[in-house]
């Protein structure tokens, strides 16, 4: 009995807890077993996953066009004169131009994707 007659207490000993799944578990292979398992139907179709491969070399830029800079005046604007005067010029910390992706952080992601395109095609030949 989980309860000790002495003194109505739990025993410790005899508690048995549930087994918790965890990040670090030991065994990947059941992992991967589990999370299949839990997929539905239409998420295991080859159709799907073809699809999706496709997908993963897809350039965003290509589909999406660049990323356009932000007119917050054009976002935040009112006709309310006093509320728009509680907003005061931009200093240099409101400036992100610096931020921005350099050309070698652009040939070095388009060179990231070729690779993954490259090694994609060369994994489904081979399969």
């Amino acid at each position: 009995s989980q309860i000790d007659a002495a003194n109505g207490e739990p025993n410790p000993d005899d508690i048995e807890l549930p087994e918790i799944r965890s990040e670090y578990s030991d065994s990947d292979d059941e992992d991967r077993k589990d999370k299949k398992a839990d997929l539905p139907e239409w998420a295991q179709s080859p159709n799907l996953r073809r699809h999706l491969k496709e997908q993963l070399m897809t350039d965003p830029d290509e589909v999406f066009g660049a990323i356009r800079e932000i007119d917050l005046d054009d976002i935040f604007k009112s006709n309310d004169k006093s509320r728009m005067a509680k907003f005061r010029a931009r200093s240099s910390s409101a400036n992100w131009a610096k931020d921005g992706l350099s050309v070698e952080e652009k040939q070095r992601f388009a060179s990231h994707m070729y690779s993954k395109t490259v090694m994609a095609n060369q994994a489904e030949s081979a399969s």
